[in-house]
């Protein structure tokens, strides 16, 4: 045990990872037209309406995982996250294919993974970059939303906090 240090990234990590979220919620309507059985999804009008909470949404497919997270990926290069924006690349740029690549490929190869670190690394970008890897790329993402399952109501109680916070007790599930 240590002093107590500050993740990578602090606090961006958190807000990169609910605008992420935030862009689910945005995307998911069209992805479930497009694959209506590997998308379950039910829309709550209180829950739509309201800030800070979050449908149900289950992706059960490779095809709509896929669509989701393309959609996403070309979401945030087209400058959806606020804290992270990449101005410079047009749509037919090299490096902005390459980038798209970076985030939503698992496997990609040498020159793709050289070209984003020499342009990012010494910028405030590249811990974004490498978080959206693992979110995106690694399938995290979709892990979360496919494969594990939390039987837990989180909303706002501005009475016990101003954060999220769980109405049940948690109860882990597998599918």
């Amino acid at each position: 045990m240590d002093q107590q240090q500050p993740l990578d990234d602090g606090q961006d990590r958190w807000i990169t990872t609910q605008n992420i979220l935030d862009l689910v919620r945005r995307h998911i309507r069209s992805i479930h037209e497009e694959f209506p059985n590997q998308v379950e999804r039910f829309e709550h009008i209180a829950v739509e309406a309201s800030e800070g909470k979050f449908s149900h949404v289950r992706v059960l497919g490779e095809s709509a995982s896929k669509a989701l997270v393309s959609q996403i990926a070309e979401a945030v290069l087209d400058g959806a996250l606020d804290n992270l924006t990449f101005v410079d690349l047009s749509p037919q740029s090299q490096l902005r294919s390459a980038v798209l690549r970076f985030i939503t490929e698992h496997n990609i190869d040498n020159k793709t993974y050289l070209t984003v670190k020499r342009f990012f690394r010494n910028s405030s970008l590249w811990k974004g970059l490498l978080l959206l890897r693992g979110l995106l790329a690694h399938g995290i993402l979709v892990y979360v939303l496919g494969q594990r399952r939390w039987r837990v109501d989180y909303g706002l109680d501005l009475k016990r906090s101003l954060l999220a916070v769980p109405y049940r007790a948690k109860v882990f599930e597998t599918f």
